[in-house]
């Protein structure tokens, strides 16, 4: 009887490890072992616990050796350790631990890559987020140390660090100067994962004037025009989802009622028709985006005719 119930008290364990993965905790003795002993790798905890955090990217080649070594500080101290379980962090963190990781080496899977866990002062070992991230911007001048910026927008999102307004607009000034429009756009297309939203008026205002210095930059061409259009018609798009600030009615100064925004559209639509389409709408967008705009005028117009007249009423 007792083979018997040691053969279905094993049956069942393999059942439930297959159905359900399991986490184990260790305490403090089972660490150390009955005999003090040093040992720390069943600390770890034995699944990531991160389902559904995404993977981290490869970064690109960076144009310099110094970017190239800030990234990797940041996704090292800064992105990495809020990836990591409870039981992780407080192995990393806690001071006691510190030689026996450097002797006994741990790794953890972080966003799909294997990483060996090190000891983080917190108050010593890790950067200043704010600062990290403007050198990295001001160091960025290639398309890929831009890409790379988007990719470590993703990480941070996905380990719980805020994307802050001031961080968008400087990021988006950069980008912005440096000419990388469609590194921009496809930052504003992943807003999901990289909170670089429109609802940030710098950002908003900031994208538009690259749209319009794209097409100034092409001396006005077909091509460079076309390029611009698509991609303010794009903006206009994005400002109804609501991680750009869209909302199903419009709200005191929302950006869709704003001639100023839609203006821009309007402008590369009329490029277009001038430049390369002998003066001719060719495909009715200058009208369109013209009464767009003239009816937004007019809305304005009548707002302040309201508003007077309550005065005087008052």
């Amino acid at each position: 009887m007792a083979p018997r119930r040691c053969v279905t008290a094993l049956q069942n364990a393999v059942k439930s490890s297959l159905a359900k993965p399991q986490c184990r905790t260790f305490s403090r003795s089972a660490i150390c072992g009955q005999n003090g002993g040093k040992s720390i790798a069943p600390f770890v905890c034995l699944c990531s616990q991160e389902c559904g955090l995404g993977d981290l990217i490869d970064l690109q080649e960076s144009s310099s050796p110094d970017l190239a070594d800030l990234l990797q500080t940041i996704r090292s101290k800064i992105i990495i350790p809020n990836r990591l379980n409870k039981n992780q962090r407080r192995l990393i963190e806690r001071k006691d631990y510190a030689d026996n990781l450097e002797n006994e080496p741990v790794h953890a899977t972080v966003g799909g890559q294997r990483v060996r866990l090190q000891h983080l002062d917190k108050l010593k070992d890790v950067p200043a987020r704010w600062e990290s991230i403007k050198s990295a911007i001001e160091l960025s001048q290639s398309k890929q140390d831009y890409e790379n910026l988007f990719h470590l927008l993703r990480d941070m999102h996905s380990a719980g660090i805020p994307m802050k307004p001031f961080w968008q607009a400087k990021l988006t000034r950069n980008t912005q100067a440096s000419g990388m429009l469609p590194v921009l756009m496809t930052g504003l297309r992943g807003v999901k994962e990289t909170r670089l939203s429109l609802a940030n008026p710098e950002v908003l205002h900031r994208t538009l004037w690259a749209i319009h210095a794209w097409a100034e930059d092409g001396k006005w061409k077909e091509e460079p025009i076309r390029v611009a259009l698509h991609y303010a018609e794009e903006v206009i798009a994005m400002l109804e989802d609501p991680l750009h600030g869209g909302s199903p009615r419009l709200a005191e100064n929302d950006p869709r009622t704003d001639p100023t925004i839609t203006g821009v559209v309007l402008e590369c639509a009329a490029l277009l028709a001038h430049h390369h389409q002998g003066g001719k709408d060719e495909s009715g967008k200058v009208a369109l985006y013209a009464e767009r705009v003239m009816s937004m005028f007019r809305s304005v117009g009548d707002e302040k005719v309201s508003a007077a007249q309550a005065s005087n009423v008052s």
